[in-house]
Parts: structure tokens; C-alpha cells; sequence
């Protein structure tokens, strides 16, 4: 056990460097032109740091990566996470002062605790997100039901996957992360205060807390109609929605020392991000990049989860079994994580679609990079042993292929380039993991470095726009 514990470490440690290398060695004009400049383009914004995005200037380049200088890091939503470490909340309608009741007081406090720079704070992050991992990676993966090996291979694909970018930035993506996985360890060591502390957290460290109570409601309800036992319902709805009410609460009241009222927050979101209901009229996004990345996140994980969802609840409606699903029992608390991430994909997507007027910005950093993605990815795993695999190739090309005519045919139509990378790594990764089971163990071994290289390289890449304050020229 303490083996494959420090071999994780020592995993956790080798991917941060090889990112951190391979961007220093892009840095240099000479080898970025010899090797990823080849097929990449690079960005500069030539506006004024205080200038409105609505009038950025954001010219394609074939300059090398960017510096790592202070500066650089002040960028995107960092900017309102740097003002609430020094300031909290705004106290007037100044900007970046207003703008900061968008987001949670958590992760800002934390680094008002530490006082550390913005790259350092970066590198908090990155430890933050490879200490979940490791954690996560221990509660699901059993060395009953898993190998050595097979847990180091798996740890590792989740650690470098494409979309894991906004975990090295100075964002609250591993706070939210980090505060789930303490819940998760507390629940799995029968440590009841620990989960509850730890989900009062997860509530305070990201503004998707209404969507994360209502997909416990959901789930609850699915089981419900599953288990028959509405004392069961009730009894543990109640101890799950307590802490998600005081986090809101605690969240809300400190809006409200600050601005004078509870609701600020929604207020904030409908005036400068307009996420308010609306039908989607178009198909938009920020950037390529991201368009790639989201496409993949809708039709390889939304879509066929969901359907899942479905065929799970027909299939027990049509046997008429009455299994008895709780969070609160180890015999099936994975089966309600696993319905509950799925739920919370789809809350989510329908959240994008429907408050974004189909700007699809977001999707794949709210369903990829949440805690309960990962707890999908090493539940899955073990459910892919016993999966019958009759259609799955068939499936999984068609889904890919839909994805792919989405970049070339659909509303957002593009010839593809290096900046649909994102995509398809994501597609390589998913066949990797799906077929894990079925590979043989050398080819197992011989892939998944060229899948780390590949996706560490695309990591550097978004890493280097953040940097250059550029997202993109769709």
C-alpha cells in the first residue's frame, strides 16, 4: 500500500516538472519554431491591461511561450481572486470590485492566508489537485479488484488528462476539488463530521451550489422511485442537503456584510454575465480550443451518461427489484456517486444551455473538471470489467465522429488545426481508458506516455494563452 502510495508521489511530482520543462523549453525561439510551431499558432494581446474585453486586440502570432513573471498570472478571473485576497468583497461599484460577488469566498481566503504570489499559488493548486487524485484514486480503486500496476496507470491518465489545464491556474477548481475529496474520505472512513464539514466547503469554494443541491434532490428523487421508501428518502435527503443550506447560507451572509444584501451574487451574474434563463438562439464560443474540448465533453460524457441514466432506471422499473441504494452504506455508495455525477453532468449542461444564450464557454470545465468527474472516472473502471463490450467500438466511433462533424459542419464551423487538439486527445484518452481492461499489459504500458506527452504538451499550450491574457479569437 505505502508503495503504491509514494510511487504516486513520486508521479505527482515527475508531471508537474515534465509541464513545467516542457514549457520552459518552448519558451526558446529556436526550439518552439523547430517543434510545436510548426503546426501551432500562438496569441499577443496588444491592449491596455485595464481595457474592456469587449475591445481586446488579439493578434495570431508565431512568437514562442510567454514568460512566468508575476504579471502574467493577473489574468482572467485571477484578477477578482487577487482583489478578493487583498480586499474581500468589493464595497462600491467599481471593477473589479463588483465583479468579485460572482465568485466564492473560499479559495480567495485561503490565499489571503498564504500571502503568496500568483505562481505560487499556481503551484498550491497543482498540489491540491495531485493530493485529491491520490486520495480519490485510494478510495475507489480497490487492490482487491485492482493491480498495482493497473492503479499507477490509471492514477496517472486522470492526473494528465486535456481538460485538467484550470488546475494549475490561481482558480478555485482545486479548492472545489479538494474540499469534495475530504468529504468523500470522511464518508469512506465513517467519519460522519468530516463529510459534513467537508461538503459545507465544496459549497463555499465554487457558485455551482445550486446545482449541485438540486442533483442531490434528483438523485435522491431517482432513487426513490427505484427503492419505494420515502422514510429512507426523506432521512437521508436531510442530512445531505444540511451542510449544502449552510454553506449557502454562510456564502450569502457574508455578501450581505459586504453589499448589504443576500442575493448578490445572482445579481452580479445577470448584470455583467447575462446568466439569466434564455432559449439558445446560436452556437458560440470563446475560443477553438475550448469549442473542441466542449463538443467532446456533450457528446462523449453528457449524452451517453445520461442515456445511461435512463436504461439504469427502465431496467430496475422492469425487474422490479427494490434494492435499498444509500449514501451512507459502503455496500452502495458507489452506485449513488455514480447516478449523483451523472446528474450533475447533465444539471450542468442544461445550465450552459439554457442561461448562456448557446455560448457553450464553460462546459467542459464544469463537467471535466469537477470533483465529482473524477469520482465517474474511477467508478466507471471498475464497472467497465463486467461491461459487456459487444457495440462499445461502435459507439464510441459514432460518438466521435458526430464530435468531429460538429467542428467541421456544425454552427461553429472550422477547418481542423492544432487548436482541435484538445478534442482529440480527449478521444484518444477515452478509448485508452474504456479499452483499458482489453489491452494487453505491454501496449498498456507502451501508450499511456505518449498520451501524457501529448496532453501535457496541449496543458503548456492553453497555459501559455492564459499567460498572454488571450481567450482567443474564436
Amino acid at each position: 500500500m505505502r508503495t503504491v502510495l509514494y510511487t504516486k508521489i513520486i508521479i505527482a511530482v515527475s508531471v508537474f516538472l515534465l509541464a513545467f520543462t516542457i514549457f520552459k523549453l518552448l519558451q526558446n525561439e529556436t526550439i518552439f519554431k523547430k517543434t510545436l510551431g510548426k503546426i501551432a499558432i500562438t496569441y499577443l494581446n496588444t491592449s491596455e491591461p485595464d481595457e474592456n474585453v469587449k475591445t481586446f486586440v488579439i493578434l495570431k502570432t508565431d512568437n514562442p511561450y510567454t514568460t512566468l513573471d508575476e504579471i502574467k498570472f493577473h489574468n482572467w478571473d485571477v484578477k477578482f481572486f487577487k482583489y478578493m485576497s487583498e480586499n474581500m468583497y468589493g464595497k462600491d461599484n467599481t471593477w473589479p470590485g463588483i465583479g468579485t460577488y460572482a465568485f466564492s469566498p473560499l479559495f480567495p481566503f485561503i490565499w489571503r492566508l498564504t500571502n503568496l504570489p500568483a505562481p505560487y499559488i499556481s503551484i498550491l493548486n497543482y498540489l491540491l489537485f495531485a493530493i485529491s487524485i491520490i486520495i480519490l484514486s485510494s478510495l475507489f480503486l480497490s487492490p482487491k479488484d485492482f493491480s498495482k500496476l493497473d492503479q499507477l496507470l490509471l492514477f496517472s491518465l486522470a492526473l494528465t488528462l486535456p481538460s485538467v489545464f484550470s488546475f494549475y491556474l490561481p482558480y478555485c477548481e482545486s479548492t472545489f476539488l479538494f474540499t469534495m475529496t475530504i468529504a468523500l474520505w470522511g464518508l469512506f472512513n465513517n467519519k460522519r463530521w468530516l463529510f459534513f464539514v467537508g461538503i459545507i466547503a465544496f459549497v463555499l469554494s465554487r457558485p455551482s451550489f445550486l446545482i449541485f443541491g438540486v442533483a442531490v434532490i434528483v438523485t435522491d428523487l431517482y432513487f426513490l422511485i427505484i427503492n419505494r421508501d420515502f422514510k429512507l428518502f426523506i432521512k437521508e435527503l436531510i442530512i445531505k442537503i444540511r451542510p449544502i443550506i449552510i454553506g449557502v447560507m454562510l456564502t450569502f451572509f457574508i455578501h450581505f456584510l459586504y453589499s448589504g444584501s443576500f442575493f448578490k451574487m445572482f445579481e452580479v451574474h445577470r448584470l455583467f454575465w447575462n446568466h439569466v434563463f434564455q432559449i439558445p438562439r446560436t452556437i458560440t464560443d470563446w475560443s477553438t480550443e475550448s469549442y473542441g474540448m466542449n463538443i467532446f465533453s456533450i457528446c462523449c460524457v453528457v449524452l451517453p451518461s445520461s442515456i445511461f441514466l435512463f436504461t439504469h432506471l427502465k431496467k430496475y422499473l422492469t425487474n422490479g427489484q427494490r434494492n435499498a441504494i444509500s449514501l451512507f452504506s459502503a455496500e452502495t455508495r458507489n452506485e449513488y456517486l455514480f447516478i449523483l455525477s451523472i446528474v450533475f453532468f447533465a444539471g450542468n449542461f442544461l445550465f450552459v444551455l439554457f442561461t448562456q444564450g448557446g455560448n457553450l464557454n464553460g462546459i467542459h470545465r464544469y463537467v471535466l473538471v469537477s470533483p465529482l468527474f473524477y469520482v465517474f472516472f474511477f467508478i466507471l473502471i471498475e464497472k467497465l470489467k463486467t461491461m459487456k463490450f459487444n457495440y462499445m467500438p461502435t459507439i464510441l466511433v459514432s460518438l466521435s465522429y458526430v464530435g468531429i462533424m460538429l467542428l467541421v459542419h456544425g454552427p461553429y464551423q472550422h477547418k481542423i488545426t492544432f487548436l482541435d487538439a484538445g478534442y482529440f486527445l480527449l478521444v484518444f484518452s477515452l478509448f485508452y481508458y474504456i479499452f483499458f481492461h482489453k489491452i494487453y499489459k505491454p501496449i498498456k504500458i507502451a501508450i499511456l506516455p505518449f498520451l501524457i506527452f501529448g496532453n501535457t504538451v496541449w496543458l503548456t499550450y492553453l497555459f501559455n494563452h492564459f499567460l498572454n491574457n488571450s481567450f482567443i479569437i474564436p
